[in-house]
């Protein structure tokens, strides 16, 4: 920590109260944001908090400036076998963005699978009593097929979507962790919950998973301690 080049690197600076005392600082001191790194990356790190104050809140953040000012506390993992599980919550999920492939599809599917998909998973969902408004698809993949889909079913499906920094309905916004981000990947779909206060359920991918979703779950798994705290799938608010 007290390394001029690891400062850099990180683009954050700690208080020289903390370098002093600790190797390493404790998790509620203030980090300012070095403004090279702000220039340099504005999409990863956004704009510093400038709050001074001796317990501020942290401000590293994996989001787009303006969009969220504080970092927020571990978000609920909920660990479902498959995506229509995430109904099991008690009180409902209010609102649902549900990843498509991996999640609800295999992976490279084909248009007819996708459309499946999205109707078996809008009926399992009206059949919950969730209205279908408050029900969106978000996947980074293109899936050029689906443009030519009818506006009703494109309104809601969000294709190269860049989780995670894709921002949900402003709707969306206002259920807290009954707000709920449904996918199989822990640095896309799970920081696109964290991001947001959302609750996330990780959902295994159904068929063969190609290397790179393989390697970004077992990064994602090893990180995924520090944004996501393990609670029961009846329990988000827990």
């Amino acid at each position: 920590w007290r390394s001029p080049r690891a400062t850099w690197l990180f683009g954050v600076r700690h208080s020289e109260r903390h370098r002093s005392n600790d190797r390493v600082p404790p998790p509620d001191c203030h980090v300012q944001l070095s403004q090279h790194a702000i220039r340099r990356s504005p999409w990863l790190y956004g704009q510093p908090h400038q709050d001074r104050s001796w317990r501020s809140t942290v401000s590293l953040f994996l989001v787009h400036p303006g969009t969220v000012k504080r970092m927020p506390r571990r978000i609920p993992l909920l660990l479902l076998e498959k995506p229509e599980n995430v109904f099991d919550m008690q009180p409902g999920p209010a609102a649902l963005l549900v990843d498509l492939e991996g999640t609800l599809t295999e992976f490279s599917p084909s248009e007819s699978s996708v459309m499946e998909a999205v109707a078996h998973f809008d009926e399992v969902a009206t059949r919950n009593g969730l209205d279908l408004g408050r029900v969106h698809y978000i996947t980074n993949a293109d899936l050029k097929e689906l443009r030519a889909q009818c506006a009703e079913i494109l309104a809601r499906v969000h294709l190269r979507a860049q989780k995670p920094f894709f921002t949900p309905p402003a709707d969306f916004l206002q259920h807290g962790y009954r707000t709920v981000v449904v996918g199989d990947q822990y640095l896309t779909d799970g920081l696109l919950a964290w991001r947001f206060g959302f609750s996330f359920g990780l959902v295994k991918a159904p068929g063969h998973q190609p290397l790179w979703p393989r390697m970004q779950l077992f990064s994602g798994r090893a990180l995924s301690h520090v944004f996501l705290r393990l609670v029961e799938r009846g329990h988000p608010q827990s």
